[in-house]
């Protein structure tokens, strides 16, 4: 294979579920260009099986595996070893549209003075069904623009920041260059190198959807918030030093706070309090499934939310509401103030 432009850098671990899914989607690119640098994280299911098929068939992907070592440390090592001059982060449950990759090299080829360039993302269902209106960033944070540049006030640690890490195209050299993926972060490896970068060139988020961000079950999206909002915290702490002082924590050998341990986002109730559970954790899901109309999805999310909260009147509006439309629901809010001046009105008059 000739020297390629891009190389697509896929983390794989006990993906095998959807990962032909996504490698259809990168061997489908417009975009030719390209090597497939795919690396094994250990995975203990049929991944390897699966890459090894594919590998037969298309001589641009390369295939690396070694003992578990986490995404920050798989990372870093694939960007030391890729062959392109450009990197496409693609994570192993997700797709992207054939035109993805090609767009992003030509607006990058056309704006020097800009050293990544990352996409919209829609979210996509485990059932593979599309949720077109859930996108990040949003679209009223490209205030009607075709791209954005992403700025350190866009990160939060409670917030998704708007950059969708398996939508990015980056420079090598540059990220090579402000210090490489950092394996102390154990998640928010992304928010942490996306940062240092911003601070040598500028980073833009295109108004194109192009890239379907998977959640299910076992996805990071799922699982751990605490856990992933003390890294978030952390990633925004080490850019303040950094501007404060020229190096962070990290680059100057300090030890970094203890994070707290994975703790999962609900637990199951207990025998007191069984039907008076509010599933908040399972509000987003199930407005996403009604989004993406995944039938299988709305019925299994919505069970959730009435075991345990079946005698709790709010548990009936999380269900309902999605159902109703945000439309529908404004409207009703609106008819109901409505009333309630009516009747403070009236109150007021009695008084007079």
């Amino acid at each position: 294979m000739n020297q390629p432009l891009v190389t697509v850098l896929m983390p794989v671990y006990n993906a095998d579920k959807y990962l032909s899914d996504a490698l259809e989607s990168v061997i489908s690119q417009t975009y030719k260009n390209l090597e497939i640098l795919i690396i094994n994280d250990g995975s203990t299911d049929n991944s390897e099986t699966i890459i090894k098929q594919y590998q037969k068939s298309d001589n641009r992907i390369r295939y690396i595996y070694h003992h578990n070592q986490g995404v920050a440390r798989t990372l870093k090592q694939g960007v030391s070893l890729a062959k392109g001059t450009l990197i496409r982060r693609h994570d192993a449950d997700d797709i992207s549209l054939p035109v993805a990759i090609e767009e992003q090299v030509l607006f990058l080829q056309n704006h020097q003075e800009i050293g990544a360039v990352a996409t919209q993302q829609c979210h996509l269902t485990e059932n593979g069904k599309i949720a077109w209106h859930k996108r990040l960033p949003r679209e009223e944070w490209f205030e009607g623009k075709p791209y954005k540049q992403v700025n350190l006030k866009d990160f939060s640690a409670t917030k998704a920041a708007p950059i969708v890490h398996g939508t990015v195209l980056f420079y090598k050299q540059l990220a090579i260059d402000v210090g490489n993926y950092r394996p102390q972060f154990l998640v928010a490896e992304d928010y942490d190198l996306w940062l240092r970068i911003m601070e040598q060139k500028k980073f833009v988020i295109l108004h194109s959807c192009t890239y379907f961000l998977r959640i299910h079950g076992s996805s990071a999206m799922s699982r751990y918030h605490d856990f992933a909002h003390f890294y978030n915290s952390l990633a925004i702490t080490m850019a303040e030093q950094r501007k404060e002082r020229g190096k962070d924590d990290i680059q100057l050998g300090a030890d970094l706070p203890k994070p707290p341990q994975k703790g999962k986002t609900h637990q199951a109730p207990s025998n007191h309090s069984k039907g008076k559970v509010l599933r908040d954790d399972l509000s987003f899901m199930y407005s996403f499934a009604w989004d993406a109309r995944d039938w299988r999805l709305i019925s299994k999310i919505a069970k959730q939310i009435l075991r345990d909260g079946w005698r709790l009147p709010q548990a009936y509006k999380m269900i309902i509401f999605p159902i109703l439309g945000q439309r529908l629901i404004s409207l009703g809010v609106s008819v109901k103030n409505f009333f309630r001046r009516i009747k403070k009105s009236k109150r007021q008059n009695a008084t007079n």
